[in-house]
């Protein structure tokens, strides 16, 4: 393996836009044309440089890591723990198991207990939360 940033220390070889230019020397890390130090997303190509919500992130990266078009729950809070779809625990178990979507009533909380079952597992939520989503399902109506 050669050295990606021969004139600067780079001991992890990071190279995160495969341009064979090792991060810590290349001033363009996502190839877009806009330089690192200008870019709102310096990781995630984002020509337009566009940030909907105004808060210095741009929109092809909102945050929490994932690209803002495979992110299936873009408003996820960022001091909250996501999976690779940038859903948190709650929003998983939101986004798979909507109340309205099942007749009987059985099969809603049946659908709550597998999905939280699978955010604890997932580290997204505690054995507790996961408890009190499922509850909370049984007892609505």
């Amino acid at each position: 393996m050669s050295d990606n940033c021969p004139l600067t220390p780079n001991l992890d070889q990071a190279d995160s836009d495969g341009d064979l230019l090792g991060d810590t020397c290349d001033d363009d890390d996502d190839n877009d044309g806009i330089g690192d130090v200008e870019d709102n997303c310096p990781l995630t190509p984002n020509i337009d440089q566009s940030d909907f919500d105004l808060d210095g992130e741009g929109d092809a990266c909102d945050g929490d890591g994932v690209p803002i078009d495979l992110d299936l729950c873009p408003a996820s809070p960022l001091d909250q723990l996501i999976d690779i779809n940038g859903c948190t625990g709650a929003q998983l178990i939101a986004q798979l198991c909507e109340q309205a979507n099942f007749v009987p009533h059985g099969q809603y909380v049946s659908c709550v207990a597998h999905a939280a079952n699978d955010a604890a597992n997932q580290g997204l939520i505690s054995k507790k939360e996961k408890a009190r989503f499922v509850k909370s399902a049984a007892q609505s109506k």
